[in-house]
């Protein structure tokens, strides 16, 4: 089950993973959601952030893919997810059949627990100028977090569904203002903070 991470392969992912951010971060709308997410987070930006930037890439080395390889790439810290036409008796079968051999490891966030995010405490904005035809407005704000308030954050997750929904007050008012094209509101759960 192990994988094997050389200097080739990793060479290899890293030139894929830098060649997508860059593609990625010439978006409008990429920049608009990375100034937000910089602003929301501070300096806690890089604890959240999981695009990275080319420089963090490219110094990426293998002896730390190894390191988290090890530290967090075990079965006690994994998700199996099978789906398709299967007998569910026949699919776990096969699945213990492959994985039994896999050692456990120790809990990971016992010995490396999660930092904490710096918390938003003055309102933040910013304005993100790029050539498009149409103007964009985002809005966010740090939320319950799963680890701490799960109720609270699957109460964020239904309100933000409902304010979407067609017929929300929020939605036809804004829709029929003619100001706004559309209302695109979610909230992502995270174990730390949702937003």
């Amino acid at each position: 089950q192990t994988v094997v991470i050389d200097e080739a392969s990793a060479g290899l992912a890293k030139s894929a993973a830098a060649k997508a951010l860059r593609a990625e971060s010439t978006n409008p709308q990429y920049q608009l959601s990375r100034a937000v997410q910089k602003l929301l987070w501070g300096r806690s930006i890089d604890q959240r952030d999981s695009d990275g930037t080319i420089a963090g890439i490219k110094a990426v080395a293998v002896d730390q893919l190894r390191l988290f390889q090890m530290r967090y790439i075990v079965p006690n810290n994994a998700l199996l997810v099978i789906t398709g036409d299967v007998r569910p008796a026949d699919a776990l079968e096969q699945a213990e059949t492959v994985f039994e051999q896999w050692p456990q490891g120790y809990d990971p966030f016992q010995s490396h627990p999660l930092v904490e995010l710096e918390q938003l405490n003055t309102n933040r904005d910013s304005i993100v100028v790029q050539p498009v035809a149409g103007a964009a407005l985002m809005v966010a704000w740090q939320g319950p977090d799963l680890y701490r308030d799960r109720k609270g954050a699957v109460a964020m997750q239904i309100l933000s569904t409902m304010l979407t929904l067609e017929t929300s007050q929020l939605k036809v008012a804004l829709d029929s203002s003619g100001k706004l094209q559309g209302l695109p509101l979610k909230a992502d759960l995270h174990r730390h903070a949702g937003t």
